[in-house]
């Protein structure tokens, strides 16, 4: 089990013995606020940032949990030239795109591959979080 601490800075891990007991394995500093997580597949997760708009990448070796940097998403804001520093989500669909969510002004879709595939503004409403459903895709 995975869970990150936003106020403390870490993603702490620990290892299921029951489905009511579990040990405290290890912990991952992580400074940027850890907010949200998303599964990649087995060995690899995601976890977005509240202050800084980054996305780590959390990868395993078959020992080792390793954090490395995914995304650093920055928005300016039209006619300030300020950039705002609100929370981002990401989500991956049943074919592999990145869904990156700025709260409040956008979101991002990258391919498999890194690819940017769409950037559209949300102007008309406050875009915070979305969520894919099998039945509606």
């Amino acid at each position: 089990m995975i869970m990150p601490l936003a106020k403390a800075n870490y993603i702490l891990f620990f290892r299921i013995n029951s489905p009511i007991n579990y040990t405290y394995i290890k912990q991952i500093l992580l400074t940027d606020h850890p907010h949200g997580m998303t599964k990649g597949n087995e060995t690899v997760f995601y976890v977005t940032t509240w202050t800084l708009r980054s996305i780590f990448a959390f990868r395993y070796d078959g020992n080792n949990w390793s954090a490395f940097l995914f995304a650093n998403i920055l928005y300016t804001l039209p006619n300030t030239g300020s950039i705002d520093v609100s929370s981002c989500h990401l989500h991956i669909d049943h074919i592999g795109r990145r869904w990156i969510v700025l709260f409040n002004f956008c979101f991002i879709i990258y391919s498999q591959q890194g690819i940017l595939l769409e950037k559209s503004l949300s102007w008309l409403f406050i875009l915070y979080l979305i969520s894919f459903m099998s039945l509606f895709i």
